[in-house]
C-alpha cells in the first residue's frame, strides 16, 4: 500500500490516496515475521486474496507513520477530512475517471 510505483494496482485507491496526503510515512525495515509473531499464521480465507499473504507469513514491514505537521487546521476539521474521503472514494473507483475534465 505505501510503494511509490503508480503502476501497482492498489496505488489509486482512495484510502491509500487519503493517508498520502495526511500523513508522512517511512519504511524502517523489515522483519522475519517470527520476531514479531512466533505463532503460526492461519490459513488465509479467501483463495482470491492467498497471494497478498504469502509475503505476510514470511517476514513484515516495519513503518513510521506520523501525521503531517499541516494535519487540521482552523480551516481544515475534521469533518472536512470525512468529505475529502468521501470524495476520493466515489470519484476514484475507476483509474481513467478523470477529476477534472480535460478539453
Amino acid at each position: 500500500a505505501f510503494d511509490d510505483d503508480p503502476n501497482v494496482k492498489h496505488f489509486h485507491r482512495a484510502k491509500n490516496i487519503f493517508l498520502r496526503t495526511f500523513y508522512d510515512i517511512k519504511k524502517l525495515g523489515s522483519l522475519p515475521r517470527t520476531a514479531l509473531f512466533p505463532w503460526e499464521p492461519e490459513k488465509p480465507w479467501r483463495k482470491r486474496f492467498a497471494k497478498y499473504y504469502v509475503r505476510d507469513s514470511v517476514e513484515m514491514d516495519v513503518v513510521k507513520i506520523e501525521p503531517k505537521v499541516d494535519f487540521f487546521s482552523k480551516d481544515f476539521t475534521r469533518h472536512d477530512a470525512q468529505i475529502f474521503y468521501y470524495f476520493l472514494t466515489i470519484h476514484l473507483r475507476k483509474r481513467n475517471t478523470r477529476i477534472i475534465p480535460t478539453f
